[in-house]
């Protein structure tokens, strides 16, 4: 059969080349290809023919569309060519018909999925009910010449049977829905948990090395403590005055008050215990110099006296005679 469904593809396809413009080649070409399984091919060209054509108010065309979209599993696509198929005509109850089986259908595929929703599966019992309601009435007062009313009622039955069984998949939709959150809660909680516990190791991290480096500053103030009284400075000797000229003293009594004073106020920088050292020798030193200073000019008042009573004696003999210490 598949092989005869072949070579009707290719006779269409050779006549709508020689007349493209005869409907009926279109939609037998369609026609083969919904035969071969080739579904999307089959749509294709049922909407080409529909717009060349402008059947898109024509039922049977439309009617040869939506049978495609359903073997394709296209259901709403399917649903939504239907109505607007049975808008166009009202009165063709095979069109209704054919709408409650796919309105049937979808609520059987999402009952059946164990991932629906609770939306989606109440959305799929008011589908139920509609077409449960829709096949009790083609049942009744169906037109018995385009399909059997007894296989409407069966339908109808079936639908009902759906309906029984309905709050079980609301309860089991439910049931899963609450797992989802009760999941979505331990991982947030599990979340929340880690990034708390990585907050307190990096706290415990941070304080540790803030000890270690306490613990290294402590160290080294200790070290640096410890160097310091090592580092003993020792006041350097004394110095002997040596003996100076009397002209040496005489000149250099300023000066060596001057370099006293600078030599001092250089080692008072350098260290308290020798500046105060040297304060106590440049005081002796000073006393040392006032009296040698004494001796001095007594001595030399000593020798004005003598050199002028010695100029008395000698205007009469004409000589001067100079007195000198050895006298």
């Amino acid at each position: 059969q598949t092989n005869f469904h072949q070579e009707s593809r290719e006779i269409f396809a050779q006549v709508r080349e020689a007349t493209a413009d005869m409907l009926d080649v279109w939609l037998n070409l369609a026609h083969v290809y919904t035969e071969l399984k080739q579904y999307s091919i089959a749509i294709q060209m049922y909407q080409n023919c529909i717009e060349r054509f402008e059947k898109d108010k024509n039922a049977e065309v439309l009617l040869y569309l939506a049978r495609a979209y359903f073997k394709d599993g296209r259901l709403r696509s399917c649903k939504t060519i239907l109505v607007k198929a049975y808008h166009t005509s009202p009165q063709e109850t095979l069109l209704l018909f054919n709408v409650c089986i796919v309105l049937q259908t979808m609520a059987i595929v999402v009952l059946e999925d164990e991932y629906s929703y609770v939306e989606d599966i109440k959305d799929a019992i008011q589908q139920l009910e509609l077409a449960q309601k829709f096949f009790t009435f083609l049942g009744n007062d169906g037109d018995k010449t385009k399909f059997d009313p007894e296989l409407a009622m069966v339908e109808s039955r079936h639908c009902s049977d759906l309906l029984s069984q309905a709050q079980y998949h609301v309860s089991r939709a439910k049931k899963r829905r609450e797992e989802e959150l009760e999941s979505i809660r331990k991982y947030e909680e599990s979340y929340k948990a880690s990034i708390e516990k990585k907050k307190f190791d990096e706290l415990h991290v941070q304080n540790e090395m803030e000890a270690k480096n306490r613990i290294i500053n402590e160290q080294r103030s200790q070290y640096v403590e410890a160097t310091k009284k090592l580092l003993v400075f020792e006041d350097p000797p004394a110095k002997t005055p040596t003996r100076r000229s009397k002209k040496q003293d005489d000149d250099g009594t300023s000066s060596n008050d001057d370099s006293n004073e600078n030599s001092t106020g250089t080692q008072k920088s350098k260290s308290s215990n020798q500046g105060a050292s040297i304060k106590k020798r440049s005081r002796k030193r000073a006393s040392q110099i006032s009296n040698k200073e004494t001796l001095n000019n007594k001595k030399r008042k000593k020798i004005s006296q003598m050199l002028v009573s010695d100029s008395s004696d000698s205007d009469d003999t004409g000589k001067l005679c100079i007195v000198g210490d050895d006298e």
